[in-house]
């Protein structure tokens, strides 16, 4: 399953990579860098360790490539390989005049099952008090391996109580739904594993509260959406298209592999508009242009990212670090490039910033786009067809 941008889990190893160039040149070239790294180690000024100056080689190399391929160093692989066998809580947090407070529980997630809800504060973490702490190191210390059982004393109200929490593989909630008047709004802040079924039972339970026919729209809300999974993003462009063609990727080889939907539209044929901006990519760049190029709905806000590659992770064998690598770039069902492009709105709206500690706890409630520009031109959109 690949991500976009992000992870193919199909490692490569470093000895597979194909040398494009005659043996003899390629020799050559590495035989200057040899000579060069050699050279600096005996006779420079100043001593410097020879993992750094493998380190500042590779970066070297990465500085003439594309802006989205890393290096990833040994520790920081070794790091990313360990986090791979931790689990956390679940809970979504921020920091108040010194104190951890609960702005949501993810739902299904350990924490919410042990029975922490919005709302509550954190004040120790077994037993030990994160009062003043950084929420960076409340993070790392709720998380651990998979599995295993943390104490959380929490404050509500004026009461101390204390949950055993369980540590789990946590999929973060990536869609909220609500209705507004009358239509359906959807906001997707990213396309993981669960994200197309909790779409689709989300929109039946939208639609069953309100009655199908009774809904005359949907908003599609993509700011801010950096991407995920490429299936997941077919999927959940299905959702909303039912057939069709959904983008295609091209290798250095030139091999284009097709993407189509093959679905049912969840929403029932009823128009839709698109929310973008700057913080819409990849993933979220072939949902809206997919719908926009199939006429399936209008886009407004403003133009997004334009970062349509994908990468794979080439691990450089033991103990050497690894390269997020791009292997391919996207091109809409219309065939334009979305790297450096992105998606050109229908309706070019402007939208003041958020403020940088604006973190709503569910981003589809009526008091997060109470002020919301886009949002509203969207409905007045809408409410036109």
């Amino acid at each position: 399953m690949r991500k976009v941008p992000g992870i193919d889990p199909r490692s490569t190893a470093g000895n597979d990579v194909p040398d494009t160039g005659a043996a003899g040149d390629t020799e050559q070239l590495l035989g200057r860098l040899e000579s060069t790294f050699k050279r600096i180690q005996a006779e420079n000024a100043g001593a410097i360790e020879t993992q750094k100056l493998v380190d500042y080689a590779i970066f070297g190399m990465i500085t003439a490539l594309d802006p989205h391929t890393q290096y990833i160093d040994p520790p920081k692989w070794r790091d990313n390989l360990a986090a791979l066998q931790l689990g956390g809580v679940g809970l979504n947090l921020n920091i108040d005049a010194g104190e951890v407070g609960v702005v949501s529980a993810i739902e299904n997630g350990p924490a919410q099952k042990a029975g922490i809800v919005a709302g509550d504060r954190i004040v120790a973490i077994g037993r030990a008090p994160v009062a003043g702490l950084p929420l960076p190191q409340v993070v790392a210390r709720l998380r651990g391996p998979l599995d295993s059982r943390i104490l959380l004393t929490v404050s509500r109200g004026k009461k101390p109580i204390e949950f055993a929490v369980t540590r789990a593989t946590v999929h973060p909630q990536n869609v909220f739904v609500r209705r507004h008047d009358d239509f359906g709004y959807i906001v997707l802040t990213g396309f993981g594993e669960l994200t197309a079924p909790n779409l689709k039972i989300a929109i039946e339970k939208l639609q069953s509260g309100a009655g199908k026919d009774k809904l005359r729209g949907y908003i599609l809300d993509l700011r801010n959406n950096a991407g995920g999974f490429l299936d997941a993003v077919v999927s959940i462009a299905g959702g909303f298209l039912g057939n069709g063609l959904v983008a295609t990727t091209r290798s250095r080889d030139r091999e284009t592999q097709r993407f189509e939907a093959n679905s049912r539209d969840l929403t029932a044929a009823k128009p839709i508009v698109v929310l973008i901006n700057g913080g819409t990519a990849a993933g979220a760049e072939i949902v809206a242009s997919a719908l926009q190029e199939h006429h399936r709905a209008t886009i407004v806000g403003a133009r997004s990212a334009g970062a349509g590659t994908i990468q794979t992770v080439v691990a450089l064998g033991e103990g050497n670090g690894a390269l997020r690598l791009t292997t391919s770039r996207i091109y809409t069902s219309a065939g334009q490039p979305l790297d450096q492009h992105g998606v050109s709105p229908d309706f070019a709206v402007e939208q003041p910033a958020p403020s940088p500690n604006a973190r709503p706890a569910d981003p589809a409630a009526p008091e997060s786009i109470a002020q919301d520009r886009q949002f509203q031109f969207a409905l007045n959109v809408l409410k036109k067809k």
